[in-house]
Parts: structure tokens; sequence; C-alpha cells
């Protein structure tokens, strides 16, 4: 797998925090060439500030598989630089936190987090990865409230239902939990069915507890 694939890919997957959680949902399989050499091309040119081809790109890897996250997350991130929901810079710093966070510098990846967000603090995707990055560092706390930060700016953003659910389990908060949780079946596609009956059963677990 090629390097840059392999360091950019996995930060955008909400499922990646489970996947370390609960080994009974299966990794996540390698892209097709095709799919991964257009999102290999977008990210490269998302990288060094060339948005429009990035675009163009990400746009073949939809196109390819419209369900891979990714390719979707990484759409969504060039298109909001595009339609200047976010800035240029904000975008570079997005991509560069992924492709730190891969490679295991977790500070550096929280700095270009941090970076983004003061560059343009309306952008729910940034929140929610950033999140991502606290959950990693064990800052359970921060990491819901950037969840809840998401939440606020994309009532359907059911990534971030998830993310904080998990977090939420961490620090013993239940009834936040299950409210999440509850949040992530109502808006999660169907596509998403065993994520779905994976969060039904935590559901039922912790109405036990």
């Amino acid at each position: 797998m090629h390097s840059l694939y392999k360091a950019i890919y996995a930060p955008f997957l909400f499922l990646l925090i489970l996947t370390a959680c609960n080994n009974n949902i299966p990794e996540n399989k390698s892209m097709p060439t095709s799919l991964q050499e257009s999102y290999e091309s977008g990210l490269v040119s998302a990288l060094a500030g060339d948005f429009q081809r990035a675009e163009n790109s990400f746009l073949e890897a939809v196109e390819t598989d419209s369900n891979n996250i990714p390719s979707q997350t990484s759409l969504e991130i060039t298109q909001a630089v595009l339609q200047k929901k976010i800035s240029e810079k904000a975008g570079v710093h997005l991509f560069k936190a992924i492709q730190y966070g891969n490679n295991g510098n977790l500070p550096a990846k929280l700095a270009h987090q941090d970076s983004a967000i003061v560059e343009s603090d309306n952008f729910a995707v940034a929140y929610n990865n950033r999140g991502i990055t606290y959950y990693e560092l064990g800052r359970f706390d921060e990491s819901i409230e950037d969840r809840n930060k998401a939440i606020e700016l994309k009532s359907d953003y059911y990534e971030a239902y998830f993310n904080k659910a998990l977090a939420c389990e961490k620090l013993k908060r239940n009834n936040e939990a299950l409210e999440a949780f509850r949040g992530f079946i109502e808006h999660a596609p169907v596509k998403l069915d065993m994520h779905i009956a994976y969060a039904q059963s935590r559901i039922q677990a912790l109405e036990v507890q």
C-alpha cells in the first residue's frame, strides 16, 4: 500500500475508535486500485493547496464508491474550502493533521487541528476530527466537548454522535452515552447496519446498568 494512502486514509473514519474498542467489527478493507489512485491524487493536491484539482480527484473517488467515508470526508473538506465556508489555510491544516496523526505524531496532529479551528471555527468536521485526537490522548472531556460542538454545527452528524458515545462511556457518563448512541441510530444511513446493531447492543447494556 502506498505510504501516503496508508498515512491519510484511517483518521477520517469515525469507525477507527470502534475498531479499537470492539474486535467484532471487521477491519476496513483496502480501496480498489482506481479508487486508491484517485484518492491519493486528491490528497497530494489538497496538501499542496490545489483544492480545485483535489475536488476533481475526490469526485472520481466518490463516483467509484459512494460509500467510501474517507473520500466523502475529503471531498467535504475540499468543497468547504472552494465554497469559502472555511479558509484554504484551514483546509491544508486539516489534511496535514491527518498525515501527522497516522505517522503517530499526535502533538503535531493536534496542533494542526487547533490551527484549522482558529482559522475557521464553524466547521463540524474539524471538531469531530480533533475529538478523535483528544480521545487518542485520553482527554475524554475535551473529546466530548468537541463532539458537542460538531453536533451543534451539524445536527445530523452521525459520526460525531457515535464518537461522543464512546468517549462518554470512558467516563461512565452513561446517560449521555445513551443519548448519543440514539442520535447515531437516528441519523446513520442504513448501509451502516453493523454499526447500528453495535449501538443498539450498547444501548441495551447501558440501560441495564
